[in-house]
């Protein structure tokens, strides 16, 4: 350490009679100098907190991706390859050739999806991927209808997820129809938080609509402000979440649905019934560390009712807010002081 001391000395010595001897520099120099070092820090600053948003129809809704930084991956193409695999309504798909044919070879992207899904829906019996005959009955996301009674009975045999067998290559699928609108959109928020990791992303936002997932930290250092739709008035706020990384879900019988004769009929199947379900809950929203359990769990708490709340609000790995019918906002207790109330006509309660 002593070598290094006198080294330095001598450095300093040298360079104080070079200073000595060379000429003072032009004013004009001096300032060009600081404006180039003061053009780079504000380069730098700018990158870091350049945005990039693309907004697409992607997974039947609206995608948005928001990425902080100063480089641009395109985080689209992945979107569009997740919906070409899980949309069984697409003849391509692998779900629709699983569905058809009883069998299929898939992707590790659709493998890895069914192998946490069916693992949701052992736990969770409410909510089943295996449902999609009697979805595609009540057509809810067409013109809607109303099967008889003989064909929902008919139908109601077919769901299980017993049915469904999942190895390291394939899955085999004896009777029932897989459908993931409980699960493809959280699961898509799962793998660009992958993505988001492996690239080294700073800071993102994702939007499919029902599901989010907020990543990283913001440049100016503020939590990240999610808004609670009004199912009563949905282009309405209830109000607000501050929030750091996370993934959001939300369901509620007010976004998809059909009229007849005055009843409404909400896209979520009771398969208790196999009917669509009548909650006493208006919405319900489900935040936590995994996009498909936020997914499914909102669903499954929506189906449940308000009856079966204790058993997700004991839960310390999940945070929820739901909406009851009553117009009361239950919110988990450790969001209190996270959340801003927007409309004063609901009485929030924490628990």
């Amino acid at each position: 350490m002593e070598e290094e001391k006198v080294s330095g000395a001598e450095v300093s010595e040298k360079k104080a009679v070079a200073d000595e001897k060379a000429p003072p520099l032009p004013k004009k120099f001096i300032i060009l100098a600081v404006v180039a070092v003061v053009c780079v820090i504000c380069s730098v600053f700018r990158g870091r907190n350049e945005t990039h948003r693309d907004v697409f129809y992607g997974m039947d809704t609206t995608v948005t991706l928001k990425l902080w930084g100063d480089k641009n991956n395109d985080y689209k193409k992945l979107v569009e390859k997740l919906e070409g695999l899980f949309d069984c309504y697409d003849k391509d798909s692998e779900i629709y050739k699983l569905n058809k044919n009883g069998e299929a070879k898939l992707s590790k992207e659709t493998l890895g999806l069914l192998k946490e899904a069916k693992a949701l829906c052992e736990k969770y019996p409410e909510c089943d991927i295996t449902a999609g005959g009697i979805i595609d009955l009540w057509d809810v996301n067409g013109e809607g209808k109303i099967p008889t009674d003989e064909e929902i009975s008919k139908e109601l045999l077919n769901i299980g997820i017993e049915n469904l067998t999942i190895s390291d290559k394939k899955a085999t699928l004896i009777k029932g129809k897989i459908n993931l609108g409980s699960v493809a959109k959280g699961y898509a928020c799962d793998l660009l938080k992958k993505k988001f990791d492996k690239n080294k992303e700073k800071c993102a936002i994702v939007s499919f609509g029902s599901s989010s997932l907020m990543y990283g930290e913001k440049p100016d250092g503020e939590k990240f402000s999610v808004g609670v739709n009004n199912p009563l008035d949905k282009d309405k706020n209830l109000g607000t979440l501050s929030l750091t990384e996370c993934f959001v879900s939300t369901s509620g019988g007010y976004e998809r649905f059909f009229e007849r004769d005055g009843e409404k009929y909400c896209h979520i199947i009771d398969l208790s019934t196999g009917k669509p379900v009548k909650s006493d809950l208006l919405s319900v929203t489900v935040i936590g560390q995994s996009g498909i359990e936020t997914d499914f769990l909102s669903t499954c708490i929506y189906i449940k009712g308000e009856a079966g709340l204790d058993e997700f609000f004991k839960r310390e790995d999940i945070s929820l807010v739901v909406v009851t019918e009553n117009k009361e906002i239950v919110i988990s207790e450790e969001l209190k002081g996270d959340f801003s109330l927007k409309d004063e006509s609901f009485t929030v309660i924490y628990r």
